[in-house]
């Protein structure tokens, strides 16, 4: 089986698949199919839905099925962390849309805590910051926060290098990853700069465009209920102004915001990065696709489930003084609020969940 990858500069990979080696492609050329009513539409990317844009792959960590392959497998291995009791899919379930609803905020080794909830992997490759305050500004270097934060998977000691050697030997002495490293890199090798651009690669193709919502805006008006309907109208309407920070086909602006669900922030979110005083308070607007299935919700997981977050909107927030303009109340009717959550649980992929390319490969 040939597939042909298209990047943004032109630039083509043509992967050669047997059917032994991970990819969704079947999967992929049933969405293609099934993505919409007019018949020339196409994409250069087989498991991209044809009305979603281009992936952008980094010239430094060009994409391949045996990349892929290998970050599957690395993605649920708890030999990656110090203790070998931590994984990446650990806190992103792919039951749970690549999230994690045990827990309010993310749990590593030695049962510590962090202090923010774990966010979706859903369609993760069209970010453009990672993680609530953006820190990182790749996906490759996103894949290092977590192995060397010490409340994840802590890999990391005063001198770094020492602990990702220990690491890297580790993984050397299991013929199975050498075999891995070897196809997906061209030898054994296994250094922490691979480790990421294969988790990485196989995170580029947790990809969800197939929900009911999908359906409809493909055409089909039957895909989603009245109410549900009615819900998107006010998603849509300048009564609530849900779309302005929910925007686009992956429904976050991938800017940061203060929606009021504090008076005081304890955590100062985005202003931790920049320093500015005027972004305490502010986190990256979260992708709403599979939002049914990632509770609790917000970077603190303080809201347990939609209906609450909808009237923590409703009310207006808590009024701080970094509050977005945006968030003010909304004077919506219980059926209003109903009919939004209806909308909600209406982006909710059942295929996307329900992938066995995603699944635990060992």
């Amino acid at each position: 089986m040939r597939i042909n990858f298209k990047r943004k500069n032109s630039v083509q990979i043509v992967l050669t698949i047997s059917g032994s080696i991970f990819f969704h492609a079947c999967f992929a050329k049933e969405i293609v199919s099934n993505t919409s009513t007019d018949s020339s539409c196409s994409s250069s990317e087989p498991y991209i839905p044809c009305d979603f844009p281009a992936v952008i792959y980094p010239s430094s960590n060009p994409i391949t099925a045996n990349k892929i392959l290998l970050g599957r497998y690395l993605f649920y291995d708890k030999k990656l962390s110090i203790d070998f009791t931590v994984s990446c899919a650990g806190c992103h379930g792919p039951n749970r849309a690549f999230s994690d609803v045990n827990h309010f905020v993310s749990m590593g080794v030695h049962g510590l805590l962090g202090d923010r909830n774990t966010p979706s992997l859903t369609n993760v490759s069209f970010n453009n910051h990672f993680t609530w305050d953006g820190r990182f500004s790749t996906l490759e270097d996103q894949a290092l926060g977590p192995l060397s934060s010490r409340f994840e998977m802590d890999i990391t000691d005063s001198s770094n290098l020492q602990t990702y050697n220990i690491i890297c030997n580790n993984l050397s002495t299991f013929s199975k990853y050498r075999n891995l490293f070897r196809n997906a890199f061209g030898d054994s090798a296994i250094t922490i700069d691979r480790i990421q651009k294969a988790i990485s690669s196989f995170e580029r193709t947790i990809i969800s465009g197939n929900s009911s919502y999908d359906r409809y805006n493909r055409g089909d008006n039957s895909a989603i209920s009245t109410s549900a309907v009615r819900g998107l109208n006010l998603f849509r309407s300048d009564k609530t102004s849900c779309y302005r920070c929910h925007s686009g086909f992956n429904f976050t602006d991938q800017q940061f915001h203060s929606n009021g669900i504090q008076l005081v922030y304890k955590d100062s979110g985005r202003a931790n990065i920049t320093k500015n005083t005027l972004d305490i308070g502010k986190f990256k607007t979260p992708s709403l696709r599979n939002v049914l299935l990632t509770p609790p919700y917000m970077h603190d997981g303080s809201y347990p489930d939609l209906l609450s977050v909808l009237q923590n909107y409703n009310a207006g927030g808590k009024r701080n003084s970094s509050q977005d303009e945006l968030i003010r109340p909304l004077h919506l009717s219980a059926q209003d609020i109903t009919d939004i959550i209806e909308f909600l649980k209406s982006l909710t992929d059942s295929t996307f969940i329900n992938n066995k390319d995603f699944s635990n490969p060992w």
